[in-house]
């Protein structure tokens, strides 16, 4: 089957998502250039994981 997705550029005034957030977003007036959209709310949360700065420095000191 075929996945079609756009890529919009949304007004976040309240800081709530992270990059691979699914979002729901409205249409507003122009905000700046590209930002036609607001973020309304987050529907489900991306699965960004970060590594540990203990874990990076030891890989570093190995090297």
């Amino acid at each position: 089957y075929l996945t079609a997705r756009k890529t919009y550029v949304a007004h976040d005034p309240r800081n709530l998502c992270q990059v691979g957030d699914k979002v729901r977003i409205i249409e507003s007036r122009p905000i700046s250039k590209t930002k036609r959209w607001q973020v309304l709310d987050v529907l489900e949360k991306g699965r960004t994981e970060m590594a540990l700065p203990e874990a990076v420095e030891g890989v570093e000191s190995q090297s």
